[in-house]
């Protein structure tokens, strides 16, 4: 035969002594409190920051609780002063936190030039050395005033654009190449092996290529280059290549009538 299982007198009796007690109810809900503070007080100890909506809602609430237990039961003021306490520094633990991340994003985020941007820098680079060298090559061998007049200028616009966009690549990061393109090079060559109007009209018709490929360089940059400082020096210096290529056109047309007289 089963028996019935015994009544917990002891469940009933601690309930009814709750009941009878509400003090003894406030103490037990105290000492969850304490416990409670223990655990905040050992993240404060830590050095652990609380973030994030979850961490606001979990002090919130804590703090509703303590609010709300502490005018019933007056008696564990105590626990609610040490529980604001430790909130306090945990919150000025979190500020810290916050602060600490902002100022790495802001490290991070260091104004280095986008790739696209990185490379318009070299290739414009290398197109300046290129025409630094042919002007140089023009002074030597050009045989007439207007080309010698034609390659100083060149010489000296671009020397002047090279020393800008050191600067400026030097401020994103960029190493740039320290020479023109092999092509380049062995433009210049071919050149080289040329002489009088010959050589005129030949580096005339080299700077309409250079030109033309410049001028469609700068313009896209001024218009898609991602680094503001980027694309405004490309926008800057657009309207020189391009009055350079109308210069180089009048030339070429000049060298080759001077040319086909020979």
């Amino acid at each position: 035969m089963r028996h019935a299982a015994a009544p917990d007198i002891g469940f009933r009796r601690r309930s009814e002594s709750a009941k009878e007690f509400p003090a003894s109810r406030g103490l037990l809900k105290a000492s969850r409190h304490a416990k409670t503070n223990d655990k905040l007080h050992a993240l404060a100890s830590a050095g652990a920051p609380l973030a994030g909506r979850g961490a606001h809602h979990f002090m919130e609430c804590h703090m509703t609780r303590v609010r709300s237990r502490s005018s019933r039961f007056p008696f564990p003021s105590a626990f609610a002063a040490a529980s604001m306490a430790v909130v306090s520094v945990l919150a000025a633990g979190t500020a810290a936190a916050q602060g600490a991340t902002t100022a790495q994003s802001t490290a991070a985020s260091s104004p280095r030039a986008a790739h696209a941007d990185s490379s318009f820098l070299k290739d414009a680079a290398e197109a300046g050395y290129a025409e630094i060298d042919a002007g140089k090559l023009a002074l030597q061998k050009g045989a007439s005033a207007e080309v010698k007049a034609f390659a100083q200028k060149m010489v000296d616009d671009h020397k002047k654009a090279d020393s800008e966009l050191q600067s400026l690549a030097a401020a994103k990061g960029v190493k740039l190449p320290t020479d023109a393109t092999m092509v380049a090079k062995g433009k210049a060559k071919i050149l080289e092996k040329r002489d009088g109007t010959g050589f005129d009209h030949a580096y005339a018709e080299n700077q309409v290529s250079a030109h033309k490929d410049a001028v469609e360089l700068f313009d896209k940059a001024s218009k898609n280059a991602k680094d503001a400082d980027v694309k405004a020096w490309a926008a800057k210096t657009l309207p020189t290549l391009q009055h350079h290529l109308l210069e180089a056109q009048a030339l070429e047309a000049s060298t080759k009538a001077a040319d086909k007289k020979k």
